[in-house]
């Protein structure tokens, strides 16, 4: 959802009058709050130009920019990140131009631009590469198979996630390296490659497990849970236990909510567990699943 640890690698040091801001929208978003982060970020990167640092006002305008992408402002989070690029040119630093277009591809690839996500994110990956980024090469790699899943190339999108993967573990990023697990699952399970879709749902499984509560980690939970129902659904072999496995994942999702900001969170995955109910023809407990995701949200 948000943008990788790459970004604090490349942020400079020192108070600042955008800083407080800057830590304010990082604590906000870590808690779910994303519009409170929003506000936050983009105050930061009037406090930064307003004293013409250009590090700061970048990295405020990037997080800004994937934030308001997650709450679905594409124009918004195109403007910022177009002014990231100009303000990355001038700098002289590739690490922020590569950072932009990347971030660049994500909000294309959810506006449905594929030809222009497909430029966005393979430049940016010949530069990460070229810089010997491990981290964004990893991202990227897992950015560039969605948009090859959405054009149809599968197998090719399965090879950007497994190496996704691979990349993240080496630098030991788990939160990346669980998202390309399960992308890379729902790619081999629409290549009928049932047993490694299946295995990898299983790892992403087991990381999860022992991981500290967070707002990240309920996400995770709702997008494994999802992985099973679709392996459920196209392979009646591993129908009953990928849909039990599901409907436990959504359930400990659900209940992973500690604070107020964690509500939408907690709706998405009550309502998901009454999808999967409805497809078990558990009718009743649909209804009341149903119930609570339009109390929580």
């Amino acid at each position: 959802m948000l943008l990788c640890s790459a970004l604090y690698a490349l942020a400079s040091a020192g108070q600042l009058p955008g800083d407080a801001l800057l830590e304010r929208g990082r604590s906000a978003a870590r808690q779910g709050a994303l519009e409170e982060a929003l506000v936050a970020w983009k105050e930061a990167a009037q406090e930064y130009a307003q004293i013409d640092h250009r590090q700061g006002q970048i990295q405020a305008l990037l997080h800004a920019a994937a934030v308001a992408r997650t709450l679905g402002h594409l124009n918004q989070s195109f403007l910022h990140l177009e002014l990231v690029l100009q303000l990355a040119h001038r700098t002289g630093e590739q690490q922020w131009v590569t950072l932009a277009l990347s971030e660049l591809g994500k909000t294309a690839l959810v506006n449905r631009q594929f030809e222009q996500a497909t430029e966005y994110v393979t430049g940016a990956l010949a530069m990460a590469q070229t810089q010997r980024h491990t981290v964004l090469t990893a991202s990227l790699h897992n950015e560039l198979g969605l948009v090859r899943v959405l054009q149809g190339q599968l197998q090719d999108a399965l090879a950007s996630f497994h190496e996704s993967a691979a990349l993240a573990e080496a630098a030991g990023f788990s939160a990346l390296r669980i998202r390309a697990l399960i992308n890379g699952a729902g790619a081999a399970i629409r290549l009928r490659q049932f047993d490694e879709g299946e295995a990898a749902l299983n790892a992403t499984d087991a990381l999860l497990s022992g991981s500290p509560v967070s707002y990240e980690k309920a996400e995770a939970l709702i997008n494994l849970a999802l992985g099973y129902r679709h392996l459920a659904l196209s392979h009646p072999t591993a129908r009953d236990r990928a849909l039990s496995r599901s409907a436990t994942l959504l359930q400990q999702a659900a209940n992973l909510t500690p604070l107020p900001e964690f509500d939408r969170i907690a709706s998405y995955a009550y309502g998901y567990l009454g999808q999967l109910y409805e497809t078990d023809h558990r009718l009743e407990e649909a209804l009341i699943l149903t119930r609570r995701a339009i109390f929580a949200a």
